[in-house]
């Protein structure tokens, strides 16, 4: 039977090549080498010898610019509970992996995979001789035991993830062996391990948690362990243990470069190398280079700024906005750094959503017609915005794909972006929508046209000017920070009426549905219609109905050049629709480094869904001299 099989790794944009080979580097076993800080362990017998602890077979990086050294303390910097994704982005090294410019995945801890010709059937080979940081092998039982005892266990996961039973059917998991295992769909899922594995692991190491299981552990030892840990069931205290496992639990064994050595929460939050890390570069020096990272933790933006300028921060572009660039480039000599800019898989850096499915009737109506869209659109000065804001270094455009993808629109990127306040008023004049004795618009029932947006606090320099560009064709705003916690809590409860927020992940935009398909920012109800199956939330009409109806058709399409056509049709509904408005966008992503850290790309495309910078392979920088 003939399968799809999975792309080879491929010469990336951007001028970058990243040569990933999955074979054994030229040599014996014995030519392997190891960081000095592994050696002292291995001659004191805490640890076997590199050749034992890294597969016959690893994973072969071959590094940016050269081989790098061993040794030293990468510094980066997190705001608190609420930035965990600030670890995840730097360590995540999964089944796949995205190459630095986000135009193709490579297999990372996969060897290979194949999709039955139905496009039902994945089969998964696992890289052989994979071991956790503990030194125990990671094989497909740990794939099992996470489907079988977590994701169908009722009581640790109530409801089974809707991306794990499309059609309805819960997906089927076999193992064919140590290595290789099977998942079969009710109906054809050929996204499933771009969608899924990038950002979401379907492995746990099962030798580590089913001491904390029913099915596996001891009933008094596990009895003491609730006891032990304050809570009061088997799976409270399975929570402790795994959530945010790679920040807060050091015993939990990870496959990861690092593993947390001083756990969050804490002033600052320590990584030490993987003793087992299962990968090693060109001439047989496992990896990574660096012995540890560090995370301190910062009250706010502005601290985090003055560690950049001070030289505290040696790699690091999360959580620095580009309105800060002149600060950085103005102290880079002081502070022994360079400024990088990466391009940014944001569509807009500044997006304006309205709320199709506001609960006020007359607004609906009003946000549901594209020629209040259309005006608003028109009314919006992107030029003056990409100066006061982006320093010119942006691009005026709506929240396309970024030209770098393979979904990228000229039509939708100039869709109604000409600034022609003009015609703006003709639209709104056309609408109904009459000026008050105070100049503003008024709804067709009289009262006042007010607009209320959302936003989160990074969004208010370009946000105030909107507001004020809308007020000169008479729209009244009154803008409402938000923190994160209820700006997310409002928007799952669709109480808002427009938001203003990034337009992010349009490099691979269809990897999450969140954006372009059932974003909560602009369809809420609608989107909760297509996920419930109809059960809640409203069922749409129109152009969104057909988005949802190509949406299924395109997850469930196996031949990719259809696939593709389908991706495209839903990007022309979009240029024709706008219901989000983008501002500016190709707004660069400024990255501190420190002037001695060595193999960092110097343009790769910084996008959430690539868990950048994790896709240019942090395992391989170094400190030089």
């Amino acid at each position: 039977m003939s399968w799809w099989r999975c792309k080879s790794i491929r010469k990336l944009g951007l001028g970058l090549l990243l040569v990933v080979i999955s074979v054994a580097v030229a040599g014996a076993a014995s030519e392997y080498r190891e960081a000095p800080m592994l050696q002292e362990r291995v001659q004191k017998g805490g640890l076997p010898p590199v050749e034992e602890r890294i597969p016959k077979e690893p994973f072969v990086v071959e590094p940016i610019d050269e081989i790098g050294k061993y040794g030293g303390v990468l510094r980066r910097a997190y705001t608190g509970p609420g930035d965990t994704p600030n670890f995840d982005r730097f360590m995540r090294d999964g089944l796949i992996r995205w190459t630095p410019d986000g135009s193709d995945f490579y297999p990372n801890l996969l060897a290979d995979w194949e999709l039955s010709p139905d496009g039902r059937t994945f089969r998964f080979e696992l890289r052989e001789g994979l071991k956790w940081s503990d030194g125990h092998p990671f094989t497909t039982e740990d794939i099992m035991f996470w489907f079988n005892d977590i994701i169908l266990n009722e009581e640790l996961t109530p409801v089974v993830p809707a991306y794990l039973k499309p059609g309805g059917e819960i997906a089927v998991f076999t193992q064919i062996s140590d290595m290789v295992f099977e998942i079969e769909f009710a109906i054809p899922n050929p996204l499933f391990v771009e969608h899924r594995f990038t950002e979401w692991d379907i492995h746990a190491p099962k030798h580590y948690l089913q001491q904390f299981h029913p099915k596996y552990a001891d009933p008094a030892q596990l009895a003491e362990e609730i006891k032990k840990a304050g809570v009061d069931t088997w799976y409270n205290l399975f929570d402790t243990k795994t959530n945010n496992y790679y920040v807060t639990n050091p015993d939990h064994p990870t496959l990861y470069a690092w593993k947390v050595a001083v756990p969050m929460p804490a002033d600052v939050v320590v990584f030490e190398r993987n003793p087992y890390y299962w990968k090693v570069d060109t001439e047989g020096n496992q990896l990574p280079y660096i012995d540890y990272v560090e995370f301190a933790l910062v009250s706010d933006s502005e601290i985090l700024n003055l560690k950049a300028v001070a030289g505290e921060i040696d790699m690091q572009a999360r959580n620095y906005d580009f309105t800060n660039f002149p600060l950085f480039r103005t102290n880079e000599e002081r502070g022994g750094y360079r400024t990088l800019l990466w391009p940014q898989g944001d569509g807009t850096t500044s997006t304006i959503y309205l709320n199709q499915t506001v609960d006020d009737d007359e607004l609906r109506v009003l946000f549901q017609d594209l020629r209040f869209r259309r005006a608003l659109s028109h009314a919006i000065d992107r030029e003056e915005i990409n100066e006061a804001v982006y320093y010119g270094q942006g691009t005026p455009r709506q929240a396309s794909p970024i030209p770098q993808s393979a979904y990228f629109s000229e039509r939708w990127e100039s869709a109604y972006v000409e600034y022609d306040p003009q015609l703006a008023n003709e639209l709104l004049d056309e609408l109904g929508l009459a000026r008050g004795s105070d100049s503003f618009r008024q709804l067709p029932s009289g009262e006042p046209l007010h607009l209320q947006i959302d936003f989160r606090v990074d969004a208010s320099d370009w946000l105030e000017i909107v507001s004020e560009q809308w007020g000169e064709v008479g729209i009244q705003v009154t803008l409402r920070p938000r923190d994160r916690t209820l700006f997310d809590q409002r928007v799952n409860a669709s109480e808002h009426q427009v938001l203003a927020h990034t337009m992010n992940r349009m490099v691979v935009p269809f990897n999450d549905p969140r954006r372009l398909i059932l974003c909560p920012y602009w369809q809420s109800r609608y989107a909760e219609y297509y996920e419930s199956g109809g059960a809640s939330g409203w069922k749409p009409e129109g152009d969104i109905a057909k988005i949802h109806e190509l949406w299924d058709r395109m997850q469930a399409e196996p031949d990719p050049q259809r696939r593709h056509e389908l991706g495209m049709a839903i990007i022309d509904l979009h240029a024709d629709n706008i219901w989000m408005i983008g501002i500016v966008g190709l707004v660069p992503q400024p990255v501190i480094v420190k002037n001695n850290l060595r193999n960092v790309p110097e343009k790769a495309v910084y996008d959430t869904v690539l868990r950048s910078p994790s896709n240019t392979c942090p395992e391989q920088y170094f400190f030089g001299d």
